[in-house]
């Protein structure tokens, strides 16, 4: 059980001061400190976990496990839209849509790209779907599209105008938030579970 108090020896120019060295400050720990005060603070509600050894507050513990959650439904949501998104687009490109082969093709990329690109969007939206697996090929889905957005987007405002981006800002911005989710899902646990593949 850790000490709820402490003997603190005066230090650096307290040393020459004759009261301080006849009586020694006393502090209190962590643990005393939460006993005395959890009635008025919020922060220390769970003290009598910490007295009792366990590693951190039970609503941390909560908390902790609040953030995963929202975490994984975000990243989830993010998921399904980019796979909506991408896999829509692959669809289009494959089936050669009059209207994304006509814009593709007037940002000047080759008909045999557009059925490439199809292809790879396609794949990567399989990769993006399976839960919990290929973690280390989703980090290069994720690059392979976020390259895609930055070209369609650099391309339309180099061909067209910045009122042309607009999907691509929106796309960029939505796989952002879903990047960022996936890694918060996966972070300590991410080279194991690549290990273990």
């Amino acid at each position: 059980m850790e000490r709820l108090a402490e003997v603190v020896k005066p230090k650096g120019e307290n040393r020459n001061n004759t009261f301080a060295i006849l009586a020694p400050r006393v502090r209190l720990t962590h643990a005393a400190h939460c006993l005395f005060h959890r009635a008025i603070c919020p922060l220390h509600l769970s003290a009598p976990s910490m007295l009792f050894g366990f590693k951190e507050p039970l609503f941390i513990k909560t908390k902790k496990i609040m953030n995963l959650k929202t975490a994984k439904t975000i990243y989830w949501v993010g998921t399904a839209l980019t796979a909506l998104w991408f896999g829509a687009s692959s669809f289009f490109e494959l089936t050669t849509n009059p209207v994304v082969w006509d814009v593709t093709l007037a940002l000047g990329y080759p008909a045999h790209f557009i059925y490439i690109l199809g292809v790879a969007k396609f794949l990567g939206v399989a990769v993006l779907l399976i839960p919990g697996k290929l973690l280390r090929l989703k980090e290069w889905v994720f690059a392979g599209i976020f390259f895609d957005i930055i070209f369609a987007f650099w391309s339309k405002l180099a061909v067209f105008d910045f009122a042309s981006t607009g999907d691509a800002v929106f796309a960029l911005v939505m796989v952002t938030v879903t990047y960022l989710m996936f890694r918060k899902v996966y972070p300590a646990t991410y080279a194991e579970n690549v290990a273990g593949q």
